[in-house]
This record gives C-alpha cells, sequence and structure tokens, in this order.
C-alpha cells in the first residue's frame, strides 16, 4: 500500500485512470476534491486526505470494487456491478451484486444496503451528507468498465439485434458470439442459479445411458432439455402431468429431469404452494424446466386456476413501493409433474374445460399395464433380471431390492447440473454457425418440426389433439438435436419412440377431451337402463306410464323419458330440467363442464332447441303441459344418436307439437 507523506500534484484525474491501474494498486482522485483520493488493494479501500496540513489515510471498508455499469432493457434504471469481500468468509470467493445509482446518494441507506449484504465498513455514515463510501463509489473511474443490461428475470435476453444470443441466470449470464454481458436484478426475485457438478459424460453415464429402459423417463429428460426452445420455436406454457398410483417410479422420471440442470433441491419443488408462490416459481425457471411433485398436495383454491395460470405466463399485478405498478413479468416454461391423482380431482370434480386440458397434460404413468410391478419401466438391466430370476418371482417384496437400487441411480448428483450447462452452451455455438444467427436456426429447427408432424400417420388427429402434439413435436425435436450435440447418448429414432409412446398413452387415455365427451355421451344414452326407476316415462302421446311418480320432473328425479310404445324400450327422447342437467353432468361428465357438454351434444344434432345456440327447449309459455314440461320453462331435450338424425329430430317435433295441442300425434306421422 502507498503511505505517500503528502497528496501527489500530478496524480491523473480520473478520465486518464485506467482498470489496470486501479488493479494495481494507484490512487485516484475523488469527485470533489476536498475528499482526496482513493486507493483500492487487496486489503481494502483506502482514501488519504489534507487535513489540518497533514495527510491523513484511512481504510474506509474490506474489498469493494465497481466491476460494471448496468441499465434495464429500456436504458434506464442505471446502477453499478460491485464484488466485494464477505467479512464471514474472508478467504472465500468474492460476492457480486448490482445497486442502483440513486443508492450513492444516501449515506445511511448505502451503508445499510452492503452490511446487511456482509461487507465490512470501517467508517460510520454521516447524520447529513455523504459519507467517504458514497464518494467512492461516485468517484469510481468508469473508463474501460463494461456495459451491462440489468433484466427481472432469468431466461433469453430480449435483444432484437441479435436475439437468443445470451441466456441469463443468477450469478452468470453464457453468451454467444454477440452476445451482451446481463445480469439478473436480483431485487425482482430470485432466478435459477446453475451450479453444475462433475462432468457431461459422467451424467451420460449415470442417468441418460439407464433411461433408456423407460421410455417416459427419455420423455421427461428430453422435455427438460425443451424447455430453453420453447421461446425460440413457439407455443405456450404447458404442465405434462405424469400419473399413476403410488411406488410405480413417477418421481424417478422427475429426478432424471431435475439432474440436467442441478440437484433436486435446487430444481424440484412440492405442489402445496399458493397461486403466488407457483408464479414465483414459474418465473424463477423462466425459459427452463418447472419441476413439481405430488399434485395430491395441492389446494383446491390453487388448482381451480392453476392450468390457465401457468399456462397464460402472465405474473399477476402487484405494487412496488409508492403504490405504483410494477412491470407485469411474463414467463415461459415446460413443466413436469406427477401425482396419484388428476387436476379434476383435486378439484374434486369441479371439472376441467378444453382449453385446461391442453396445457395440463396427462400422461398415465404404468408402462405396462398388465405388468404393474414394473412401473415406468419396460424393462430392467439384464443382472437385475437374472439376480430377480435367481432369487424367485420378480414382484415378490423380498427380491426387489436389487431393483430399488438400481433405480436409485437415477437420484445421483455427483453430475448435477453439467448436462444443463453443455446445452445451453451448445446451442449458442449452434445458433453462432448460421449468419444470421438464431433466426437461421430457428428458420431449420421449424422446417424439421413441420416435416416431423407432415408423417401421414398424424393425419387423423382432431384439433384438440394437434394442439397437444405440436408440444410433442417439439419435444421430440430437442431430444433429437441433443443426440446430435452429443448431449443425449441414444438415438433420433430412440427418441421418436419415446414421445410417441407418451403422445399415444395421453390420446388412448379418458383424459383427453375428445375420450371424455365421448364417454359423455354413451354414458347420458345408457343413464335410462343403469337409473331408470329415477326417470319419469311417457309414451308418444304424453301419457304417463309410471304413475307412482306424482310429480314427473320433481327435483329428486333423474329426468323424463319419451318412450316409443307403452310397452317398448326404445327411448325417443330424454328430458331434463336445467337443475337435472347440471346434477347428470357432474355425474356423468368426468372433468367436463356443463358448457362443453352441451356443445358435444349440439355439435352431434342430438340435442333439441336452438340449432344455432344449443339454447334449451323453450314450450312457449301458452303452451299445454306436455311430457312434465311446463310452459315457460327451459328444459334440455337430448335425442339418442342414430343414422339419421334429422329423422329423429323431426320425429321428436311431431310429438312435442301434438303434445302442445293434446292432439293423439300418431295420426300426425
Amino acid at each position: 500500500m502507498q503511505t505517500n507523506n503528502q497528496v501527489d500534484a500530478a496524480t491523473m484525474d480520473a478520465g486518464q485512470m485506467t482498470q489496470a491501474k486501479i488493479d494495481a494498486g494507484e490512487w485516484f482522485p475523488a469527485r470533489d476534491p476536498q475528499h482526496g483520493e482513493f486507493m483500492l488493494t487487496a486489503d481494502g479501500v483506502f482514501n488519504r486526505r489534507m487535513v489540518d496540513g497533514e495527510l491523513k489515510v484511512r481504510k474506509i471498508c474490506e474489498y469493494l470494487r465497481v466491476t460494471g455499469l448496468c441499465h434495464d432493457e429500456n436504458y434506464g434504471g442505471a446502477g453499478l456491478i460491485i464484488e466485494y469481500a464477505n467479512k464471514y468468509n474472508a478467504q472465500g470467493a468474492r460476492l457480486k451484486k448490482q445497486i442502483p445509482l440513486t443508492l450513492t446518494l444516501s449515506a445511511s441507506a448505502l451503508h445499510s444496503a452492503l452490511e446487511g449484504d456482509s461487507l465490512r465498513i470501517l467508517i460510520d455514515p454521516p447524520r447529513n451528507g455523504l459519507s467517504l463510501l458514497n464518494h467512492y463509489l461516485r468517484s469510481f473511474p468508469e473508463a474501460g468498465l463494461p456495459q451491462i443490461v440489468s433484466v427481472s428475470m432469468g431466461g433469453w435476453l430480449d435483444d432484437e439485434k441479435h436475439p437468443y444470443s445470451t441466456f441469463v441466470l443468477r450469478g452468470e449470464c453464457l453468451r454467444g458470439q454477440h452476445g451482451k454481458s446481463a445480469i439478473l436484478d436480483e431485487r425482482e426475485g430470485e432466478g435459477f442459479r446453475l451450479t453444475p457438478r462433475g462432468t457431461l459424460q459422467g451424467w451420460q453415464e449415470t442417468i441418460a445411458e439407464r433411461a433408456v429402459f423407460s421410455r417416459r423417463v427419455m420423455f421427461a429428460l428430453c422435455a427438460s432439455l425443451a424447455a430453453p426452445l420453447l421461446p425460440l420455436l413457439g407455443g405456450s406454457s404447458v404442465m405434462y402431468h405424469f400419473l399413476a398410483e403410488s411406488g410405480t417410479g413417477k418421481s424417478t422420471a422427475l429426478y432424471a429431469a431435475g439432474s440436467i440442470w442441478g440437484r433436486a433441491r435446487d430444481v424440484r419443488s412440492v405442489w402445496d404452494k399458493t397461486k403466488n408462490n407457483l408464479e414465483t416459481k414459474a418465473i424463477q425457471f423462466n425459459n427452463l424446466p418447472m419441476i413439481v411433485d405430488e399434485l395430491k398436495q395441492m389446494d383446491r383454491r390453487t388448482a381451480d386456476a392453476i392450468a390457465y395460470a401457468f399456462g397464460n405466463g402472465v405474473e399477476r399485478g402487484r405494487n412496488i413501493r409508492g403504490g405504483k405498478a410494477a412491470i407485469t413479468r411474463e414467463w415461459l416454461t415446460l413443466g413436469l409433474s406427477a401425482g396419484e391423482v388428476t387436476l379434476n380431482e383435486v378439484r374434486e370434480g369441479k371439472g376441467i374445460a378444453t382449453g385446461e386440458g391442453v396445457r395440463f397434460i396427462h400422461i398415465p404413468a404404468l408402462a405396462d399395464d398388465a405388468r404393474p410391478e414394473n412401473g415406468l419401466f419396460e424393462d430392467f438391466p439384464a443382472e437385475i433380471k437374472e439376480y430377480e430370476a435367481s432369487q424367485g418371482a420378480a414382484d415378490d417384496e423380498s427380491n426387489l431390492q436389487a431393483r430399488r437400487e438400481w433405480l436409485d441411480g437415477f437420484k445421483d448428483e455427483a453430475n448435477a447440473g453439467a448436462a444443463g450447462l453443455a446445452w445451453l452452451t451448445k446451442l449458442l455455438e449452434r445458433f453462432d454457425r448460421y449468419p444470421d444467427g438464431a433466426r437461421g436456426f430457428i428458420r431449420e429447427a421449424r422446417a424439421d418440426i413441420r416435416e416431423y408432424c407432415n408423417n401421414p400417420r398424424w393425419n387423423k388427429l382432431t384439433k384438440n389433439q394437434w394442439r397437444v402434439f405440436s408440444g410433442f413435436a417439439l419435444i421430440a425435436y430437442a431430444g433429437r438435436l441433443a443426440v446430435e450435440l452429443g448431449v443425449l447418448p441414444w438415438t433420433a429414432s430412440a427418441v421418436d419412440e419415446a414421445i410417441e409412446t407418451c403422445f399415444n398413452a395421453w390420446r388412448d387415455s379418458d383424459q383427453t377431451g375428445e375420450a371424455q365427451r365421448e364417454n359423455f355421451v354413451r354414458s347420458l344414452e345408457n343413464d335410462p337402463q343403469i337409473m331408470g326407476a329415477s326417470y319419469a316415462k311417457y309414451n308418444r302421446q304424453g301419457e304417463r306410464q309410471n304413475e307412482a311418480l306424482e310429480r314427473p320432473l320433481a327435483d329428486g328425479l333423474t329426468g323424463s323419458l319419451i318412450l316409443e310404445t307403452a310397452a317398448g324400450s326404445r327411448v325417443l327422447a330424454q328430458i331434463y330440467t336445467a337443475q337435472q342437467f347440471g346434477r347428470i353432468v357432474s355425474r356423468l361428465g368426468s372433468q367436463l363442464s356443463l358448457r362443453e357438454c352441451r356443445s358435444e351434444l349440439m355439435k352431434r344434432g342430438q340435442l333439441f332447441g336452438s340449432e344455432k345456440t344449443g339454447a334449451p327447449y323453450h314450450p312457449h309459455k301458452k303452451a299445454r303441459p306436455h311430457f312434465g314440461m311446463i310452459g315457460g320453462n327451459s328444459y334440455y331435450v337430448v335425442v339418442p344418436e342414430t343414422e339419421n338424425m334429422r329423422y329423429a329430430l323431426e320425429d321428436l317435433e311431431c310429438c312435442l307439437s301434438a303434445a302442445r295441442r293434446g292432439q293423439s300425434n300418431t295420426d300426425m306421422l
């Protein structure tokens, strides 16, 4: 440390001071000459100035250096990036922090903020004015300091000139050839800190090669890698939920997917969160996978809003100091979940709308229903099967220890995070291969995905199935690219097989909207046979057949039936009040809403009423009571599906018209 007895009048001004000279321990002048000069060494920050004709040298604080100048994405919010020594771990790694430039205008606020973040300060702030610590930061030479963009959340930096050339993490950013320096403003919340351990090869040997025995685990790994590609290739946030009983290995898939990015405690959480906390988690994992286990722990209020809230990707409005509205942040992430229950079961049967069903996708987790003891796995290593065969039945509880020990290998964290770092690095390198950067990559990737989707075997997908399949196609592309870049030690065909297996498992399950609507229509048509005693029955002439029911459309009844003949069983129509129809949707509609059930019947031409709107049937208020219906009220009149729906509806219209006028409708046919 320099300890000259007088301030050198020849000391260069701040404009001539270089960062190298600061690092070499040279003095630089304060912005206000009366505060002398400052010097930075490994021992700390020092000030020297003339006081009553005598040179005074004083230590201000431990090591504290300005390493960059920052601004937000709109070139406002000026601030400093500082690096300082931790007073609780002086020999450890120095800490980094972003502070707003306005903080240097208040001595008490600056001292409080830095001392609270473990910087040892040796001077007290004055009651009025600025301290030497304030003057040191305000006087620190800016020449040679990098310009750094400060962002409110992690993920890809929004850069119009060179998009997707910088990926921001907590504490660091990964940059391509044209990437900007960026830092996460931790005042806005915690981002994700990637702390890789071990090597990519180690991760491949312990996790990826083990995953080939389960297509669902392979899917989970590909989905985890697909998250950073979501903003490039389009789409909204989607949650893929592995559904099966306890003990089937659902969580194994989540452990494997999380190991790409870090240790389980850093990347995996559970569903016992409020909606606000889940938003915070989604923001933290923006452009990264959000991995959440144990769906049954979610409370109903959160479940009622989670699918749309997660898929829409928009933060709820919030206020900052002064009552001003904060900038609303938006996230884009791909989620992986597991549990023994469906989202509808958490909602206690309230139902799931079609829009929610394509955002929260249930994938049956069992690889083979005939062999539930295998859980997610189609097969196991030969040595495991040979050992179990030598010990007896493979599903015997006492003979499954070797299998459990092998499965525990998915929890190995010796190489956690190595694959994620390699993946992001290789993506940035791939973008730099194109003259126009990521734009060229996007064009090529979208063409590849279109070719994949144009395969004739997907021609018969419905509109909603296409919406879901587009997400699976993106995941398949990510998996194939990871194979090409050497991140996944598989083949492209193995990736496609795994993705298609999971998509078909979803499509063939009873969790799709198509399956649920079909099941509702079939169940509704069969309900009179199952619940016949609770239906009021009429023949074509409107004569009641079960006289014991004094109030045919009373609240306790299921509904009413119009039968072809008095002795026959063929149903011409099923009649329900609005309340009865609501009850039957709750009983038979699984996860469907009343609106969806009504729309499905209307689409099939089975709902008698307004053909355009699907509105209920409204007998004129002056019409005679007929088939238990009273004029002026609303009823759902459902016609069983036949080959000639037009004839069935015309036949029903004859019955209703005759009954309203009190005629014998058999004479009208």
